[in-house]
């Protein structure tokens, strides 16, 4: 279902709302348990729900390296694969953050603001690009905006986003 989430998102799709308990323990036994097939489900899930071919790139919100050593992997990236358009990465987390899920609403506002920046500042792709961003989950939507600030300001026409949960 698409719904505006702020001014630098066109559209937010998302698969289901997040009170659904069999999501909730899908998405953290995905995450916390590093059962990673589960993203693989999720984003062909993803790729059947809405219409994609207006999209020049997909690009997953990014984890610290740090944290995807922990996790083996970004869920994000593990989603986006799935999707029949071209995977482009050009976002990298610099600062390695508290997770987002164990801080309250101002908390997330704050703690995402220059963790997540362009890997070139340069870069030829992204001006006119429509682009889909991915994440798991859309909670207060302040990773999302975050995201689509950065990619916005780099050119991007049109940045959407697309989740699994909207909680």
């Amino acid at each position: 279902m698409p719904g505006v989430i702020a001014e630098d998102i066109t559209t937010l799709h998302y698969l289901a709302r997040y009170e659904h308990p069999v999501l909730q323990e899908s998405i953290r036994t995905m995450k916390y348990d590093s059962i990673s097939h589960i993203g693989n489900i999720f984003g062909i899930l993803l790729a059947e729900s809405f219409y994609l071919d207006s999209y020049n790139y997909v690009i997953p919100v990014p984890l610290h390296n740090k944290r995807k050593r922990e996790r083996g992997f970004n869920q994000s990236e593990i989603i986006a694969q799935q999707l029949p358009i071209q995977l482009y990465q050009p976002l990298k987390r610099m600062l390695y953050t508290k997770p987002q899920a164990e801080l309250g609403r101002a908390e997330r506002l704050t703690n995402i603001i220059r963790a997540i920046q362009l890997r070139d500042t340069n870069d030829s792709l992204l001006p006119e690009a429509n682009v889909l961003l991915i994440d798991d989950v859309c909670t207060t939507g302040s990773t999302l905006q975050h995201c689509a600030r950065i990619l916005r300001i780099a050119g991007c026409n049109n940045v959407d986003a697309a989740v699994i949960a909207l909680d």
